[in-house]
């Protein structure tokens, strides 16, 4: 058997999701629960994308960049700044969240 590709498995992923979407809303859902573990399967083969991580790092670089950028000494930084910083950071965690690990490994 052939190994699959990152596309191939989360194609098939993405599939099931949608037809389980139904499900996502409903908290007796029998299917919620199956919904909700291949949405994050999903997140996780989405953070393994050759190119990810990095884009991810430029991202939440130049983020912060912008946020050092409108610091002041007596307000501090721009809330709109910061709020961005959070978003990427949530937006892009399984990413964040795999190179870590990745770095804990190495580190070991």
């Amino acid at each position: 058997m052939r190994p699959y590709t990152i596309e191939e498995k989360l194609s098939v992923v993405e599939f099931l999701i949608e037809q389980l979407r139904d499900s996502r809303h409903e908290l007796g859902a029998p299917n919620r629960g199956r919904y909700l573990i291949l949405k994050s399967v999903a997140a996780d083969l989405r953070a393994r994308i050759p190119g990810e991580p990095l884009a991810a790092c430029f991202e939440l670089d130049e983020a912060i960049r912008a946020a050092d950028a409108s610091k002041t000494v007596p307000l501090g930084y721009e809330i709109g700044k910061l709020r961005r910083i959070a978003e990427i950071l949530i937006g892009r965690w399984p990413v964040v969240r795999q190179a870590l690990e990745k770095f804990e490994e190495d580190l070991s």
